[in-house]
């Protein structure tokens, strides 16, 4: 045997190639990945279920169930798609939003969107994906009238002195989004999670660099829960009622037809965004 010939010290029988480095480094002891488990882990024989095929597959793969891409695919679409006639009465009669859809096959949004396009239905603009954030819609204790006036005021203080009541333009493949948002800032966290308490919504972190203070960001997006918190609060507003009236006017229009005709934004609404912007300009 030649001295540069080697075989794997793991009893896999296996021969080890030699290569380039190997003659100023010496040739390893087992081929790689053979010594830290002794012994490589024998596989395991299955059967897809698709085409009868048998398949092997390492200890780590052992919950997979077919043998390729192709005939996982099959079997999705075979058990789940249903006929062009049912997504049609769930969508436009039932008036069901995509995700609702999706919940009710056991899937996702995305092969939703698939299906619709298989059978060329057509998608009502904001009817789909903009309905989707309703899903985690979770009433506050201001909406469910469990906030005493003590925390209502607290809530009015806090928009009206650390808050901002605004639209944000967004560009969307190649069309212009309004986002209403309100949202409030506040370097003490315990103020920030006691507004949760009350109004729900996302919170947010920003780590700043000493001396200056780490800030808290509490974000409310969602339409419909920011139709119903304007709604109990913008006649409580001092500096902030205004925008407070509008953006709630704003939210009401599009909950009340706008995004389920799927239709633009109207000529009132593009004005909202102009007086709200120009409210909320920094210096006046």
């Amino acid at each position: 045997m030649n001295d540069l010939t080697k075989y794997c010290n793991c009893g896999c029988g296996q021969k080890i190639e030699t290569k380039r480095h190997h003659k100023y480094y010496g040739i390893p002891n087992y081929i790689s990945g053979h010594n830290l488990f002794g012994k490589p882990k024998p596989k395991i024989n299955k059967v897809c279920p698709i085409c009868n095929k048998e398949f092997a597959v390492p200890p780590s793969l052992s919950k997979r169930i077919f043998c390729s891409r192709n005939c996982a695919k099959d079997h999705i679409w075979k058990l789940k798609i249903p006929t062009k006639d049912e997504l049609e009465r769930l969508y436009n009669i039932e008036k069901m939003p995509l995700y609702k859809i999706a919940k009710k096959f056991g899937l996702s949004t995305t092969p939703i969107y698939r299906w619709f396009k298989y059978y060329n239905i057509s998608i009502k603009r904001g009817f789909g994906r903009t309905m989707n954030v309703y899903q985690n819609y979770i009433p506050n204790k201001l909406i469910e009238n469990k906030a005493n006036d003590f925390e209502i005021g607290y809530i009015c203080g806090l928009i009206d002195g650390e808050g901002c009541i605004g639209l944000y333009k967004q560009k969307n493949k190649g069309y212009v989004v309004l986002r209403p948002r309100i949202s409030i800032y506040n370097t003490n966290h315990e103020v920030i999670y006691y507004a949760v308490s009350i109004l729900g919504g996302k919170v947010e972190y920003a780590k700043k660099q000493s001396p200056e203070r780490d800030i808290y960001l509490l974000r409310l997006s969602n339409t419909k829960l920011l139709m119903e918190i304007l709604f109990r609060i913008k006649d409580k507003l001092i500096i902030k009622k205004q925008q407070a009236e509008l953006l709630f006017e704003f939210c009401q229009s599009r909950l009340n037809g706008a995004m389920e005709r799927g239709i633009g934004y109207t000529e009132r609404e593009m004005q909202i965004y102009d007086k709200i912007k120009i409210l909320n300009k920094r210096g006046k």
